[in-house]
């Protein structure tokens, strides 16, 4: 009888994630820290296969570099699936778009060849800080809910952002959750987002 030989699949796709800490900070105080997970968009992933190529060039105006925010509705209402309308300037919050105030930091990790549960991975963490006075008209019932990178293309084209995610509550996932700015807290408070995007196999 002869043996059957088994070909063990092997997964050779490359995989993104991105996780997201938001802090509420007071000057140098952490008021409150939550972390996220986000969604990818395609200026993200054309900008990948773009450098890729070696269309550096090209690649350069898709980098993810700004942030904007948007509200999606009331806390505590459920979470909605998101569409290409809900990104639009009725519902943006941020009066500016910030960009990354530091250079992102680029780290990575060289798994070992042959060897499984080894994997190779690339991390990029960018650092956003915006002043609470920065964000406009919010309230529980239209609190800041999502937060949305763009790249230099596509920064005033709303609808097509490089990655976003949307902040639940903790207790009840189902639930948005938000971030209210009143005029008392507008001058004395940021948020500090850190998002980090990694490549791995």
């Amino acid at each position: 009888m002869k043996n059957k030989k088994t070909d063990k699949k092997v997964d050779s796709r490359i995989h993104y994630t991105g996780e997201i800490k938001v802090e509420v900070r007071r000057k140098n105080k952490t008021i409150s820290s939550k972390n996220y997970k986000n969604e990818g968009n395609w200026p993200l992933f054309y900008f990948l296969g773009l450098c890729l190529s070696g269309n550096y060039e090209v690649a350069n105006s898709y980098i993810p570099k700004y942030i904007k925010l948007f509200s999606l509705g009331a806390s505590g209402s459920t979470v909605p699936t998101v569409k290409a309308a809900d990104f639009t300037p009725a519902k943006l919050k941020s009066l500016t778009t910030p960009m990354y105030n530091t250079l992102p930091y680029v780290e990575r990790v060289e798994g070992q060849i042959g060897v499984e549960d080894s994997p190779s991975s690339t991390s990029v963490t960018f650092k956003f800080l915006i002043p609470y006075s920065q964000i406009s008209n919010t309230s529980a019932s239209d609190p800041v809910n999502m937060f949305v990178l763009y790249d230099q293309s596509n920064k005033n084209s709303l609808e097509k952002p490089s990655a976003y995610f949307v902040v639940r509550d903790e207790d009840y996932p189902t639930k948005l959750g938000g971030y209210e700015v009143t005029d008392e807290t507008s001058n004395d408070y940021n948020l500090f987002i850190q998002w980090v995007m990694t490549i791995k196999n």
